[in-house]
């Protein structure tokens, strides 16, 4: 999060601000094949849990 906040204008995202920026680690969303589809949604629904219940 702080090499995030260090580059310029992304102060400006709420996300940075409030500290609720996530990482996705590249191989569950990046590699091609069914693992992409499997434990990259996995992660990403998981995601959007946690941002729900923040909001």
């Amino acid at each position: 999060l702080a090499a995030i906040k260090r580059r310029p204008g992304w102060d400006a995202v709420p996300a940075v601000r409030t500290g609720l920026v996530r990482e996705i680690k590249s191989t569950y969303i990046l590699q091609p094949g069914p693992a992409a589809l499997t434990e990259g949604l996995s992660q990403l629904k998981a995601l959007v849990r946690e941002a729900s219940a923040v909001s």
